[in-house]
């Protein structure tokens, strides 16, 4: 490489410089102009929150609530946030965009440096500038890559200039080892900034290359190095779950990367395939080695810097390949940023090379003319495979924003202490058909958090993605969800519509079709057909808003009781109509209920037999045609009448007023099937267990009467007592399976409550005030051959 020193360059020459980066900076500045008017993206708002409740201190001792330990971008947040007073996201992404400038400026200080072609510089800014996969740019949580990278080029600069210059060693050297501790403490990547020092020592012309003064140079580098790794995994940190790495990730990663490098040929792998008949992904490494070797080949004087640069694309890919699966990288555009510097240098340097050949004796004036046109055109192919890549990005991330602004708005608008649902939200926005690295950006925020960083946060959100739906909460969408005809791409059913808008103050419906932010109270769905059947979800709504208690028969599992960012509402509660109905007592104010009755077909039944004349049922059709909007309009007292009265108080807790029984004689490995019917006599806010048994004869070495049991949370944990009102009716159905080595003879069933973490059971006390004990006897059964 040529010996670091730059020299003041006055006349012509200085002035064509400063118009080449004047121009380079505009350029960028116009290709990522729209960024500034977005707002927060992904995980932007659970990053910036967590930012903001962080001390400075505690930034650089404990990353607990984060995945990673990466202080320095928090830190320039807070400083940034503390300096401007405002949470504003231009805010953010202006200061995205000045680390990506000031990226682009010293990576043309550092060519210049290294390779005395202006050319090559002013190259190298607009490659780096607009290489496609940079477009994360606008994600406000990508500044940690442009930062690190920032860090490591400086380090290298201060490097360079240090080892060449006697005059400024000492201060240069000990600036660059601050440089690096700081990539550090940016990002995981910053680890490269040692061993690019190295390879420069090794690829450089110089003579000697490694010196004893070279090798005591290394040990404060790595000494930082080996430091910060200890340190990095002695900080408290939130454990990050990926998927398996193997070697196949390392493959596919490796050929991420290359894709990357070779981007301006990526128009002609099409072209390519279709001529030789093999598939575009194993042409991505032919199209590699031919890059290689061009910049080989024509680069002559700054082959050094063509090596130098390759290993910068190699070793940024690195620390990725080694850590990350394939799919990971694949999603994460902003993993290609440090490796951009590497390809960006290349590039320019392989385009200068090709100007040089054309043309031949530079010292002719037609010779100079076709230099710069040569390079003109080839910088032309580049722009044009970069910047409508970039452009159609940034179009996607601004579709994105809009709806992420408008929910906000939303939210503003609301009174303190207000709720708002957002329904069938776009968790990805789709791009166009340029080539991946994604085809998709991810849009949902934390709401809850965005929230909280807006200074909102006595403002309660939840949101629903569709993406969450067809994929996590569903399972199997075609079997759990009808699908609306008024919502595009994955929508919501209209009964998960129904349940989750009534939980709410406000309500909003993401429109796939006009890609709009509807208000399910005020504004008209586009399409007509199930129009009767949001008339039905705001009808819902209007009572609820208007002081009607609602349940929601709601499919329960175990460890899941509402989606994730489900918003409570003290007048709404939800139950497993499978597996319990609850009827409410007291208020006369009439109930509602939204019942599914595909898949729970008790509520209903049972709703009309408890209230045989007070129970008007709305139902619609098509894609609501299993919807029913069922309402109570006198609730108490409910003809809640068991077929085997009783009168037993449990604590203070309940009374159990009767039990239905199937059957009253089973044989072996059949199943009894009975319903308590338990009434709250006041709140608890502790969940009790009931147990129910079905005792007999001693049996065994310990002479136990227990031959069967099922101990549960009423409900099967979807109404536990922590939920029951004083006066409410609870339907609680049991099932205890007969074991098939139970001998014939007369069983009794017992049942009760315990607090699980003491076992302690609730005192029973029966009707004249007598206390039996801890349980209640239901009844007997026999077991018969």
């Amino acid at each position: 490489m040529v010996k670091g020193k730059l020299t003041a360059v006055a006349g012509p020459r200085a002035l064509l410089g400063l118009a080449s980066g004047t121009l380079t900076l505009a350029f960028v500045i116009w290709v990522y102009r729209d960024t500034l008017t977005l707002g927060y993206f992904y995980d932007d708002p659970g990053n910036l929150f967590w930012a903001q409740s962080k001390s400075f201190v505690s930034l650089f001792t404990s990353a607990q609530g984060f995945h990673y330990f990466r202080p320095m971008g928090f830190l320039l947040w807070k400083v940034t946030v503390g300096l401007m007073g405002t949470r504003d996201p231009a805010i953010y992404h202006l200061l995205n965009l000045s680390t990506h400038l000031a990226n682009v400026i010293l990576i043309c200080i550092l060519t210049l440096m290294l390779t005395r072609r202006r050319l090559v510089t002013f190259l190298s800014g607009i490659f780096l500038a607009v290489h496609p996969y940079n477009f994360d740019l606008a994600y406000i949580s990508t500044l940690w890559y442009p930062l690190s990278t920032l860090f490591v080029a400086a380090t290298v600069f201060l490097y360079v200039r240090g080892r060449d210059s006697a005059t400024v060693y000492p201060w240069t050297i000990l600036a660059s080892y601050l440089t690096m501790l700081l990539a550090l403490l940016t990002h995981e990547s910053g680890v490269v900034a040692m061993a690019l020092i190295v390879a420069y020592d090794l690829i450089s012309f110089r003579s000697p290359r490694i010196t004893r003064r070279t090798l005591l140079r290394y040990i404060p580098c790595g000494v930082l190095t080996v430091v910060y790794l200890l340190w990095w995994r002695m900080v408290p940190k939130d454990a990050l779950v990926l998927a398996p790495h193997h070697i196949s990730d390392v493959l596919l990663g490796a050929k991420l990367f290359l894709e990357g490098m070779i981007f301006p040929m990526l128009w002609s792998l099409t072209w390519l395939s279709q001529v030789s008949g093999m598939a575009a992904e194993i042409l991505v490494y032919p199209l590699s080695l031919l890059l290689i070797l061009a910049g080989l080949f024509v680069a002559k004087g700054t082959r050094a810097a063509v090596v130098f640069f390759l290993c910068w694309w190699a070793l940024g890919a690195l620390p990725a390949l080694v850590n990350l699966p394939a799919g990971y990288i694949l999603g994460s555009p902003r993993l290609f940023y440090m490796s951009s510097v590497g390809v960006a240098v290349t590039w320019a340097l392989v385009v200068d090379g090709l100007a040089d050949l054309a043309a031949g004796n530079r010292k002719a004036l037609l010779a100079k003319g076709r230099q710069y046109l040569t390079a003109a055109l080839l910088t032309l192919v580049v722009l044009a495979q970069a910047v409508p890549f970039i452009e159609e990005r940034v179009t996607a991330y601004r579709r994105g924003s809009d709806v992420i602004n408008v929910a906000t708005a939303q939210a503003k608008n609301l009174k303190p202490g207000s709720t708002l649902i957002y329904l069938n939200l776009p968790a990805f926005v789709p791009l166009g058909p340029r080539r991946p690295p994604v085809d998709f950006l991810p849009l949902h925020p934390d709401m809850e958090s965005l929230l909280n960083v807006l200074g909102l946060g006595d403002r309660k959100a939840g949101v629903y993605y569709s993406w969450d739906f067809s994929r996590a909460e569903a399972g199997d969408p075609k079997k759990v969800l009808q699908w609306s005809h008024f919502v595009k791409g994955q929508p919501i059913g209209i009964y998960e519509l129904a349940k989750r808008s009534v939980l709410a103050d406000k309500a909003c419906l993401f429109d796939f079709e006009s890609w709009r932010l509807l208000d399910i109270d005020r504004d008209r769905i586009p399409d007509e057909e199930p129009s009767s059947a949001l008339s039905l979800v705001r009808y819902a709504r209007r009572l609820v808003l208007e002081g009607t208690a609602a349940y929601l028969s709601w499919p329960f599992e175990p460890g899941i009781s509402l989606p994730k960012g489900a918003v409570q509402h003290p007048r709404v509660k939800t139950y497993d109509g499978r597996k319990v109905l609850v009827l409410p007592g007291g208020q006369d104010s009439g109930a509602l209920y939204l019942v599914d009755t595909s898949s729970d077909q008790s509520s209903l039944s049972g709703l009309r037999r408890a209230y045989p004349n007070e129970v008007q049922v709305l139902g619609g059709k098509g894609p609501a045609a299993n919807l029913a909007v069922i309402e109570v309009r006198n609730k108490y007292p409910p003809s809640a009448a068991p077929s085997h009265p009783l009168r037993a108080r449990l604590g203070s807790l309940a009374q159990l007023i009767g039990f239905d029984l199937d059957e009253r004689a089973l044989k072996p490995g059949e199943t009894i099937h009975f319903t308590i019917y338990w009434q709250a006599v006041s709140p608890a806010d502790v969940d009790y267990t009931v147990f129910t048994h079905l005792t007999g004869p001693g049996k065994g070495p310990t002479g136990t009467k227990i031959w069967a049991q099922a101990d549960g949370q009423p409900g099967g944990g979807s109404y536990p007592t922590s939920a029951w009102d004083a006066g409410e009716i609870i339907l609680d159905r049991y099932e205890i399976p007969i074991a098939k080595d139970t001998p014939p003879g007369t069983y009794q069933i017992e049942v009760g409550m315990y607090l699980l973490k003491t076992m302690q059971r609730l005192p029973v006390t029966g009707p004249s005030g007598e206390q039996p004990g801890d349980r209640v006897v239901l009844g007997t059964i026999s077991v018969i051959q």
